[in-house]
């Protein structure tokens, strides 16, 4: 397989391809379901799937097979795009995948320093690990601040997050929250909703009065 891609960046052209537009969700859900959807299901369609191709018509299915959602309501995530993603973090070590559970946790963009302060794992192990997620094009760098990553699609972050046990989840809220705690200056200093929303999480498995 390796053989192949070396020929084909040879000989290839690469075409970066973006999610389908608004107008082509819509057009995708008429040609699923024989009507047209209304403005409201595109746009909760495109906030969930981002306009990924196989996600929007896997979500696509599964609402022409269990009926349309209630207005406002969150679109359900099948099985099947759950599964995908699943298969595409399997090939990370323990110790990557740990990272990004931490980072599920973080949330959709991160700091590594955030990280690295959470797990208590020095920068330079931290960095390798997230290496690994990169090459797996799981992550991606932000451009405009140096030490930032950001979940390559919301989903990888939902599905980490989801995939934790109820305990681990909330001991990993309480350590971000103490990590972004302890950075009271700079560009990572966190917002007082940011911190509420982090120590509410992890009230079951820490202090309740600290989240109060």
């Amino acid at each position: 397989v390796e053989g192949i891609f070396g020929e084909l960046s040879r000989f290839g052209r690469r075409i970066d391809l973006g999610g389908l537009e608004d107008d082509d969700l819509r057009r995708l859900v008429a040609h699923r379901t024989g009507a047209d959807p209304s403005d409201d299901l595109v746009r909760r369609l495109a906030a969930v799937t981002e306009g990924n191709p196989f996600f929007s018509d896997e979500v696509v299915r599964l609402l022409v097979s269990h009926g349309p959602a209630r207005p406002g309501d969150r679109l359900p995530l099948p099985d099947g795009v759950r599964d995908a993603i699943r298969r595409r973090l399997q090939p990370l070590s323990p110790q990557a995948r740990e990272a990004l559970e931490v980072a599920a946790v973080a949330g959709r963009g991160f700091r590594v320093a955030t990280l690295e302060r959470a797990a208590g794992i020095p920068r330079a192990e931290m960095l390798e690990r997230l290496d690994e997620a990169l090459e797996l094009h799981l992550l991606a760098e932000a451009p405009s601040q140096a030490g930032t990553f950001r979940f390559a699609h919301g989903l990888i972050r939902e599905t980490l997050y989801n995939d934790l046990s109820a305990i681990r989840r909330a001991r990993l809220h309480g350590a971000v929250g103490e990590a972004l705690e302890r950075a009271k200056t700079g560009p990572a200093r966190a917002g007082l909703l940011e911190l509420a929303h982090h120590f509410i999480e992890a009230a079951p498995a820490g202090d309740a009065t600290r989240a109060l």
